[in-house]
């Protein structure tokens, strides 16, 4: 591994830890765990480990399966 990728590295993982952060203030300024598609209580889990999560574990899963485009 050279510099380039060490530094590399080390950028990704100063940007994943500032997500993080910003993720847990967020949650902290807004405790709502009601999923904003079907209004179910989130998993406590899913809000423990992704305490930005504002869908629940299903409906997250439905927004992001690839839309089927209809061809004629």
């Amino acid at each position: 591994m050279d510099e380039a990728d060490r530094a590399s590295e080390l950028e990704q993982e100063r940007i994943r830890k500032s997500l993080v952060a910003i993720a847990i203030e967020m949650k902290a300024e807004n405790p709502d765990i009601e999923c904003i598609e079907c209004g179910e209580e989130i998993e406590e889990e899913r809000r423990r480990i992704l305490p930005s999560a504002r869908r629940c574990y299903l409906c997250q899963e439905l927004h992001e399966r690839p839309r089927r485009v209809k061809r004629l």
